[in-house]
C-alpha cells in the first residue's frame, strides 16, 4: 500500500475501497468443502466507556483444513474496545507499518480473554506448531468478511461503483470507521472485518504464540496478507534471509503458501511489519 501519511485522509479512502473489493473478489477462487457454521453472538457489544465491566463475546464453531472441528468462546471488555478505538485515532504514524504496530502494541495484552480458547485447543490436542497455526488462521478465515470504509456507507454506496456492487450482492458495510480498519479488539468485538483488520489481529495473536510472522501489503493489488516463517511449500516472500510463506485470510480454505494467480507475483508484496 502507498505511504498515506501525513496525507492520510486524502488517500486512504481510495486504498481501503480497493482492498475491500479485491478481498471480496478472492472468494471466487477457492471454496472450502465444509459447510460454514455461523458464529453465535452471546453478549451484546456496546460502544463507549462503562461504569462497570461489560463484555462482547462470541461462540465460535469452525473446521480446519483437515476437517477437524473446533468450538469455543471468546470475549473482550467493552471498555477496552472503546479505548482501543480512541487510541487508534491518535497513533502517530508515517506509514502503514507504524500504524499497524501501534494497534498491535496497544491491544496485545487486552486480548487476554481471547487467548484461553486457543490455549485450551492447543492443550487438548497433540499439535505441532505447524498444525496449530492452521487452527488459528482457519478460525479467522471462518469469520464474516465485510466492507470497512471511512465515510458513511450510504455516501460510499452513491460514490463508488465497487462498493455499490458489493452491497447489492449482500456484503455488509461498516462506515465511519477510522482509517477503514478495525483494531484487533474491535475485530473480536464485532467478529467481522476486511483484509488488514484480519492481518493485524493474526499478527498479534501469532506473536503471542512466538510465531515468526509478518504483514505483507501490496500497492498494486491493494490488499493485505500475512507471511509466516515456518516449513511449508508454495509462495513466499524472502525477507531478512528467511522465507515468509503467504497466507490469504479473507475466505475459508486458503492454505499457507497459496495465492490467487492474479495476485501471485511476490515482487509486488512488501513487508510492512
Amino acid at each position: 500500500m502507498k505511504n498515506i501519511f501525513p496525507n492520510f485522509l486524502k488517500i486512504l479512502f481510495t486504498v481501503i475501497i480497493a482492498h475491500s473489493l479485491f478481498s471480496f473478489f478472492f472468494t471466487g477462487f477457492f471454496n472450502s468443502a465444509q459447510d460454514y457454521i455461523p458464529e453465535n453472538k452471546i453478549f451484546n457489544a456496546e460502544d463507549g466507556p462503562k461504569a462497570s465491566t461489560t463484555y462482547s463475546g462470541w461462540k465460535s464453531q469452525w473446521y480446519d483444513y483437515d476437517n477437524n472441528y473446533y468450538t469455543g468462546t471468546t470475549r473482550v471488555r467493552d471498555n477496552d474496545v472503546f479505548s482501543s478505538k480512541l487510541y487508534k485515532s491518535r497513533i502517530p504514524a508515517n506509514n502503514w507499518g507504524d500504524f499497524y504496530k501501534g494497534m498491535y502494541r496497544y491491544d496485545k495484552s487486552k486480548l487476554d480473554l481471547v487467548y484461553p480458547m486457543l490455549d485450551k485447543i492447543w492443550n487438548n490436542n497433540n499439535f505441532t506448531r505447524r498444525s496449530f497455526v492452521d487452527v488459528v488462521v482457519s478460525f479467522v478465515q471462518n469469520m464474516e468478511y465485510n466492507i470497512v470504509v471511512m465515510k458513511d456507507c450510504q455516501t460510499s454506496y452513491k460514490e463508488d461503483n465497487s462498493i455499490r456492487k458489493m452491497m447489492n450482492d449482500g456484503i455488509k458495510c461498516d462506515g465511519d470507521v477510522y482509517a477503514g480498519i478495525y483494531s484487533p479488539l474491535e475485530f473480536m468485538s464485532y467478529f467481522k472485518g476486511d483484509c488488514d483488520s484480519r492481518t493485524v489481529f493474526l499478527y498479534t495473536v501469532l506473536k503471542r504464540y512466538n510465531y515468526d510472522v509478518v504483514i505483507l501489503n501490496s500497492d498494486l493489488y491493494a490488499h493485505s496478507i500475512i507471511g509466516v516463517n515456518i516449513a511449508s511449500s508454495g509462495k513466499y516472500k524472502y525477507y531478512n534471509g528467511k522465507r515468509y510463506y503467504t497466507w490469504e485470510t479473507t475466505n475459508r480454505g486458503w492454505r499457507l503458501g497459496m495465492l490467487p494467480p492474479d495476485y501471485s507475483n511476490t515482487n509486488y508484496w512488501d513487508v510492512v511489519l
